[in-house]
């Protein structure tokens, strides 16, 4: 049976007559009454009561009536979807992020892009560095951040948004209300690093320290962000994050500039799949902010 035909029943029932129906729908009583009696003999049954104030649904009418009512709002809730769909105002994206995209760069981004797209689903996911060029591929996410530089750029349209200088994560006992602390003095102390498999930042720190003469102590490996706060936070060492940390507001840590200033930034970058037209992912990078060069 057609929505158009369910739309005609659904009205007649509401109205009450079938009079009152056709005039709600714009249509001719007589076309509207030979709508209904197909309907009825499509069916095998009577969905109204007949009589001289109009028409009352009968039990069996009634049951169908109620079906057929949720049934219409699913099919014009489908092609309102559709609608909003064709124009990029509805769907749902998949995002994969490093954990340091977290402090600026994602709450910013999340802010402006459900401002503009509030029917949009977005679904994130956290995700390193390494895994997130092959989920991109496998189309398991729609839009990344990850570490610069990107190790392979095929396939992939990639955007610097945001670099950072690293400052010093120190437990709150260490070098007591001071605002800046030395490389010698925070290596000495041990650092919390991110493991290998990061790799750039990671081996760009490692080298910064040696041109300086520092062979650096790596007393734990950490990969998440959250990880290096609570591993600081007990005491465990010193870790080297960007400087957007500050934002984390986070107990038994404070927050140090380093010098002298030669350690490396930690640049942030958004990937996505060209497409050959515009895609809901196009539209997420569109609310990217772009803060590299400008802290």
């Amino acid at each position: 049976m057609e929505s158009k035909t369910l739309r005609q029943l659904v009205a007649i029932d509401k109205a009450g007559s079938i009079s009152g129906a056709a005039l709600g729908l714009g249509i001719a009583q007589p076309a509207l009454s030979l709508a209904l009696s197909q309907a009825e003999k499509a069916l095998g049954m009577r969905l109204f009561k007949r009589s001289r104030r109009g028409v009352i649904a009968t039990d069996a009418g009634r049951l169908w009536l109620d079906e057929a009512a949720q049934v219409l709002a699913q099919v014009e809730g489908l092609a309102a979807m559709g609608r909003r769909l064709a124009v990029g105002q509805s769907g749902r994206v998949v995002v994969g992020f490093i954990s340091s995209a977290l402090y600026e760069v994602m709450p910013r981004t999340l802010a402006a892009f459900r401002a503009r797209y509030p029917n949009v689903s977005v679904d994130l996911r956290e995700i390193n560095s390494t895994e997130q060029l092959a989920a991109l591929r496998e189309g398991h996410i729609d839009v990344g951040f990850t570490r610069s530089p990107i190790s392979s750029t095929r396939l992939v349209r990639a955007v610097l948004v945001s670099s950072e200088p690293l400052l010093a994560v120190v437990p709150e006992g260490f070098a007591p209300g001071e605002d800046e602390v030395t490389l010698e003095a925070i290596s000495s102390r041990g650092l919390i690093l991110a493991p290998e498999t990061e790799g750039a930042v990671r081996a760009r720190t490692l080298y910064a320290l040696r041109r300086e003469g520092i062979e650096p102590l790596i007393v734990q490996e950490a990969q998440r962000g959250l990880t290096m706060l609570s591993c600081v936070a007990a005491g465990l060492g010193v870790a080297l994050m960007p400087s957007s940390v500050r934002r984390a507001a986070f107990r038994g840590v404070r927050y140090c500039r380093v010098t002298p200033r030669t350690l490396p930034t930690l640049d942030i970058s958004v990937i996505w799949r060209p497409q050959s037209k515009p895609m809901m992912a196009d539209r997420f990078v569109e609310c990217v902010p772009r803060m590299a060069g400008k802290r």
